[in-house]
Order: structure tokens, then sequence, then C-alpha cells
């Protein structure tokens, strides 16, 4: 039997919970206009027989389960985190008819390539959240984007200083740290800590 519920979120995004008889699904998100399900198994296929990855989706899995307890932060505290499956399911095309659902191979399957875990400020007026996604490419060890504050409208407008967002890439594991404020600017050097911890931690585990 599949249960599931909606509810109206903008641009018609939908929420759907199911469970299934082969598939412990917790959460559906649907993004999808389409399928074109051939187009995207093919390219799939055809891109993980080029491309191994160099960490496994057990070590990515390992990882997170481990960053409960193992990603700590000096000026924050873990709240909540990933526990059951997130399914998110997407227009093919949006893709490059890559994939149809954010998972492993593409499919409906538990092997999501996304989880997540959310950390409060100790003073409570902060929030930041760590997207860990596994890839089937390395994109090397780097910070790829830090986006600055330069431009004249995130000088001018309140809330975008209450805003901000790095990714870091560790091979084919990239880790995106958002920072998020009720009402106060954030602090560069807040941001710099997260970042310290994250770096510190993926080479403890990784190596």
């Amino acid at each position: 039997m599949i249960k599931m519920k909606s509810i109206l979120i903008p641009f018609g995004v939908v929420l759907l919970v199911c469970s299934a008889c082969d598939h412990h699904v917790d959460s559906v998100t649907n993004k999808q206009a389409s399928h074109t399900t051939q187009q995207m198994t093919s390219s799939a296929n055809q891109h993980e027989s080029n491309n191994d990855a160099l960490y496994s989706y057990q070590q990515y899995k390992e990882l997170f389960n481990k960053s409960s307890t193992e990603l700590r932060f000096p000026d924050a505290h873990l709240v909540d985190r990933t526990k059951d499956t997130n399914l998110v399911a997407i227009d093919a095309a949006d893709s490059f008819h890559t994939r149809s659902f954010l998972t492993l191979h593409g499919d409906q399957s538990n092997d999501t390539t996304q989880k997540q875990l959310i950390y409060e400020d100790t003073g409570g007026d902060a929030f930041t959240i760590i997207d860990v996604i596994y890839l089937k490419h390395s994109l090397g060890k780097d910070i790829i984007s830090w986006p600055s504050k330069a431009l004249a409208t995130a000088q001018k407008e309140q809330i975008l200083k209450q805003y901000d967002t790095c990714s870091i890439a560790y091979d084919n594991i990239l880790v995106q740290i958002t920072r998020i404020s009720k009402k106060s600017p954030l602090q560069l050097e807040q941001m710099q800590t997260k970042i310290n911890a994250v770096t510190s931690y993926l080479q403890k585990e990784l190596g």
C-alpha cells in the first residue's frame, strides 16, 4: 500500500511521503514535470561506466553517519539531521537526462545522494546547514565557491547580510555550508570557524 500526502509549495513543488513494498521511502519531493526514462537510464549508465567514484557510496554513508557525533563546532550544537530516506524526484531534462531521482543510480531507491545536518548557534540567533552530497565525478580538493558581499544590493539589503554560503569539494564528495541569521548580520569569523571544522573533519575521516 502506498500512503501519500501533499502540501502546496510555491511553483507547484509537492512533498509526497510514501512507503512502498520493495523500498522504504519516507518522503519524496516531487519537482518532476515529466519522465524521459530511457534517455535518463542510458546517460546514467554511460557516465557510471566511464567515471568510477573515488570514494564509494558506502564511504559516503559512513562519513555522514559519523558526522552527527564527530563534526562539531565550538559555537553551535546539532539540532537535526537526515535520519530517513528523503527522496527528491526531478524532471530528467533538468539533470541533462542523467537521472530522474537524486539517488545513486537515478531511480526510486533508498540510496539518496544528499543528506543534511542543522546546527544552531549557541546564542540561538543563527543556524548552520550542512549538506553532504555524493558525486560520481571528482571535483578535486578545494573551496569551489564562497560568494562575497561586494555587490551593491548585498551591501544595501539587510536580509542578504543574514545569509552566507560556501561549497567545499573533497574529490567526489561535496559539502555545502549555509548560514542563516534570524535578524543580525552574520560575522565572517563564524563562517570561517565552520569551514575549518568541515575541512578538518573531511581530512580526518577520508585522509
